[in-house]
């Protein structure tokens, strides 16, 4: 059987604004790479220029430093989102991805805990 936890947190004012930032950056990337998708497949169906191949996050951070300041899996696990929307667009199972907003989308992101990154100590989540 799969459990699942919810938390809440309280993070302090610093802890707060790097969560915002990584949110933002989150949705800066997954926002950037959708943009890219669709100028890429108005060329591919344009027949204009050489196929060229999909960004990564990585891709971006020389053009964008504030990008490096955010967690790196939270960008990664953004273009994952992505892919999968793709992916149930192209399954017909869902409509076509849309560009996330600041004030409509809900301000979470995700990421992953590789090798004790995220862990309870006592009562609290480091």
């Amino acid at each position: 059987m799969l459990k699942g936890y919810k938390y809440r947190l309280h993070p302090t004012a610093e802890q707060a604004d790097f969560l915002v930032r990584t949110i933002g950056c989150a949705r800066f990337i997954y926002n950037k790479l959708l943009e890219d998708r669709i100028a890429l497949h108005e060329e591919a169906k344009a027949g204009t220029g050489p196929k060229r191949k999909l960004p990564t996050p990585a891709s971006y951070k020389p053009l964008f430093p504030f990008l490096a300041e955010a967690d790196s899996l939270a960008l990664a696990n953004a273009k994952l989102h992505l892919d999968t929307a793709f992916a149930k667009f192209f399954a017909g199972t869902a409509g076509f991805p849309v560009f996330k907003s600041r004030r409509k989308a809900r301000a979470s992101y995700t990421t992953n805990n590789q090798h004790g990154t995220i862990r309870i100590e006592g009562d609290r989540v480091r």
